[in-house]
């Protein structure tokens, strides 16, 4: 994480808190309830403006003082607006009884090909979900300044967030990580993509990780 002003990085993830955006970073007010939401400060622990805000847990039936990563007062999160309601990024996994974590569905699309400056709409097997919270990108290419961006629909304008840049100036092979909630808001299991060579036309090789979420 590198503080730039007012404007925080997370890997390749922007932040910028003074502009009231989208993507912001929220300290928990307590520690983990028997819920689905909890109350969290926006920017600054203890004196930011309060907000309620989701979590998603593997399972449904469970809630955020049964699962893992376990919350307590004060911790760091990142969360994200979609439609008006406060999500936190982090995809969080049922306990068992002893306490240990159940293992989520890992999700996958290896080896998808990306031409310079065209959105492509990706999709495998090993995705076949409709959401997801994607976790790493691995990026192949020969350029030295390249953005990628993520979208939720195929016109790039639709859906919970519509698009994302992930990667902004980039240079040669990158593994970008991330904590981000995806849904395809066509509802085709999906990832949409595109590779922006910003000094040429090379393209990119990428292959897409993440964990299935609920809706």
């Amino acid at each position: 994480m590198a503080d730039l002003g007012s404007t925080t990085i997370y890997g390749d993830l922007t932040i910028n808190s003074s502009i009231g955006g989208a993507v912001r970073v929220a300290y928990c007010s307590a520690d983990a309830p028997h819920s689905t939401t909890m109350n969290v400060y926006l920017d600054t622990d203890g004196t930011g403006e309060s907000v309620s805000c989701n979590f998603m847990i593997n399972d449904n039936g469970s809630y955020l003082d049964e699962a893992t990563p376990r919350l307590y007062d004060g911790d760091e999160i990142i969360v994200m607006k979609i439609g008006g309601s406060w999500y936190c990024t982090t995809m969080f996994a049922q306990t068992t009884d002893s306490g240990s974590a159940l293992m989520p569905k890992i999700v996958y699309i290896p080896d998808q090909a990306l031409a310079d400056a065209t959105k492509e709409d990706f999709t495998h097997a090993n995705w076949n979900v409709q959401a997801a919270i994607i976790k790493a990108v691995k990026v192949v290419t020969t350029s030295t300044d390249w953005d990628l961006l993520i979208s939720c629909h195929n016109d790039q304008s639709s859906g919970m967030f519509s698009t994302v840049k992930i990667g902004q100036g980039l240079s040669g092979n990158q593994v970008i990580l991330l904590d981000l909630p995806y849904i395809d808001d066509e509802g085709l299991y999906e990832m949409h993509m595109q590779f922006d060579d910003n000094g040429g036309s090379a393209g990119a090789t990428v292959d897409i990780y993440g964990v299935e979420g609920t809706e």
